[in-house]
């Protein structure tokens, strides 16, 4: 395996094209979470009932909240992915109690402080930090 190259970003100015209001569209980020997780488990994890997650996915109007917390989950879930097994990083999220973010389920901290925190000590722990 290659060493990891350390990412320096470009200096030259960065032009939008016409289709980059794609990039806020969070119904691809709910479809995927969806997807790996069901409707019913997604509208859990968001807190919603699964008929708004339904109705989002759809193409229904929905808050900024909502695509706040899908942008959050999709991050904290895709990033636990790589960390863990998809079936570790699920419990580890709902059912674990993680030292690194004050015996927390790192679900709640999600809720509560948003996915800073979470991907945070999700970067310790792939980096072999004990909390």
């Amino acid at each position: 395996m290659l060493p990891a190259r350390r990412w320096v970003p470009a200096k030259e100015p960065v032009r939008l094209t016409s289709r980059s209001q794609g990039l806020a569209d969070v119904r691809p980020l709910l479809e995927r979470i969806v997807a790996a997780i069901g409707n019913n488990a997604a509208a859990r994890l968001l807190g919603l009932s699964p008929a708004v997650v339904s109705r989002a996915k759809r193409g229904g109007e929905m808050s900024a909240e909502t695509a706040r917390r899908i942008s959050g989950l999709h991050s904290v879930l895709t990033r636990a992915m790589v960390v863990f097994e998809p079936r570790v990083a699920v419990e580890w999220l709902t059912a674990g109690r993680e030292p690194l973010l004050g015996d927390a389920r790192p679900i709640d901290v999600l809720a509560l402080r948003g996915p800073g925190p979470v991907l945070d000590a999700l970067e310790s722990i792939e980096a072999g930090v004990m909390g």
